[in-house]
């Protein structure tokens, strides 16, 4: 079981990432509107405008899961992996900013089913 103390750490760092992340997405969406208007550095080896929508999704899917710890904080199933309905430690919790959402074990397996994109 997860204490009381514990769970408060989380959710404060969950919201500090949170709030962060959404900087970070507004960020993402003034370079877009710059790249449209032609307001960007010429000259980049990337496109950039591909380069900037990978990064804005990538920020999506990192708030969904923030979001998504946020409520299993709330309901009590914060550390409690999907899959085998054990525990997660709080060492894995804390590297996994948090928002981690399977034990080890589990998470190991997931991977080997799913594409990249969808680790978490």
């Amino acid at each position: 079981m997860i204490d009381e103390k514990f769970l408060r750490e989380a959710k404060q760092a969950l919201l500090k990432e949170k709030k962060t992340t959404q900087a970070q997405i507004e960020k993402c969406e003034e370079e877009e509107r710059n790249i449209l208007t032609g307001d960007y550095e010429k000259g980049d080896r990337l496109n950039p405008l591909a380069v900037n929508r990978q990064n804005h999704r990538s920020l999506k899917e990192e708030l969904q899961d923030i979001e998504a710890a946020l409520v299993r904080i709330e309901d009590g199933s914060y550390n409690i992996c999907p899959d085998c309905h054990q525990n997660i430690d709080k060492a894995r919790l804390r590297r996994g900013k948090y928002y981690v959402k399977r034990d080890a074990a589990c998470q190991q397996s997931w991977e080997k089913t799913h594409p990249r994109k969808y680790w978490s």
